[in-house]
């Protein structure tokens, strides 16, 4: 269960970072 809290972590994390470089992309374009 460790690792699946570590890897559901990680890929919220990657989430995150996804959608602020898109918002900060459509910033840019814009």
């Amino acid at each position: 269960m460790t690792h699946l809290i570590l890897v559901t972590g990680a890929a919220g994390d990657l989430v995150v970072e996804v959608l602020a470089t898109v918002s900060a992309y459509h910033r840019f374009v814009r």
